[in-house]
């Protein structure tokens, strides 16, 4: 017997009924997966309408005390799907809750843990610095133009300026290096690197974006595994960094000119306008490529630990 094309009784193989059947499906299918641009253009509008209409979760948004482009972000992409880290759901929460503990057996030992050390509250100030060292060793680099796409000039004339040392990713090869600013400026990587070291000799970081008079947009950082840390300097005036907290729903300005401060660059963050001819900020950062051992490449981790990086022990210390 002949295989059928289309399952029915009346086609067998390649006679003129089974091309007109195949056909006839054919046409039928087209039809089905056909979208009007009417349809298409009911469902984009009514989609922009939940997102304009949903109400903000986020209390400083609705008292206005968040820059602009900031409020802007009252829909699902920002106080619902951001990128941020997110409270746990209320079921998940409860099934953590009755979650049965692990019993000891009969004759085992009981181990006292020693609690660990409450993790440190983001965004938070952390000390103030005399930057004179670290604007001197600024000072004396010409950084090439900062053309990441949130980066913004301070001004018509002035162009955004700087570069990231210490650890990267080659995207070619897909191997975990330093970056060439690392290898041309080692003398301003050990001075960037003391200087975070001697206000908090804890925090492990891999990389260090320097940035010059740049004024970014909103955004998240993906290339962070863990907090950064983050230091303003040079002649300027205002100029705050905008974070927000996820946990908290709200937005808080901090001056960091001179002033180390703690946060999440996962988190939604930007800078506002300030007024002045230069404005350094220097943010230390893990790449998340420092785990990965196997895309290492060789002498990459002492080249940077002889400049100062204080490499992560473990996973914890990002």
């Amino acid at each position: 017997a002949m295989a059928h094309c289309c399952g029915e009784d009346s086609c067998e193989g390649d006679s003129s009924l089974g091309v007109r059947s195949r056909a006839w499906v054919r046409r039928k299918t087209s039809r089905d997966l056909h979208v009007s641009p009417i349809s298409l253009l009911v469902a984009v509008v009514v989609a922009a309408l939940r997102g304009f209409l949903a109400s903000p979760s986020c209390h400083a948004c609705r008292a206005g005390q968040v820059p602009l482009a900031a409020a802007q972000l009252h829909g699902a992409r920002h106080h619902s799907g951001g990128p941020g880290p997110r409270p746990e759901p209320p079921l998940l929460r409860a099934a953590k809750a009755r979650r049965p503990r692990a019993r000891l057996r009969s004759g085992a030992v009981a181990v006292s843990v020693a609690a660990p050390a409450p993790p440190l509250k983001l965004p938070t100030l952390l000390g103030r610095i005399d930057s004179l060292d670290v604007l001197e060793a600024l000072r004396a680099e010409l950084f090439p133009r900062n053309r990441r796409p949130v980066a913004l000039d301070s001004s018509p004339d002035t162009w955004c300026r700087g570069c990231t040392i210490g650890l990267t990713q080659d995207y070619a090869t897909g191997e975990a290096i330093p970056t060439a600013a690392t290898r041309k400026r080692p003398r301003l990587a050990r001075v960037l690197c003391q200087a975070c070291k001697d206000l908090d000799p804890d925090f492990r970081f891999t990389s260090i974006q320097i940035n010059l008079n740049t004024r970014y947009r909103m955004h998240t950082d993906g290339f962070d595994a863990g907090p950064s840390r983050m230091l303003c300097c040079g002649n300027f005036t205002e100029g705050r960094l905008w974070l927000h907290n996820w946990a908290e729903q709200a937005w808080q300005p901090f001056d960091c000119r001179d002033r180390w401060v703690a946060f999440d660059g996962r988190e939604y963050h930007m800078t506002e306008p300030w007024e002045g001819p230069e404005r350094y900020s220097l943010v230390y950062f893990t790449h998340p490529a420092w785990s990965s051992s196997e895309h290492l490449r060789p002498g990459t981790r002492s080249l940077l630990e002889d400049l100062g990086f204080p490499w992560p022990r473990d996973a914890a210390d990002t």
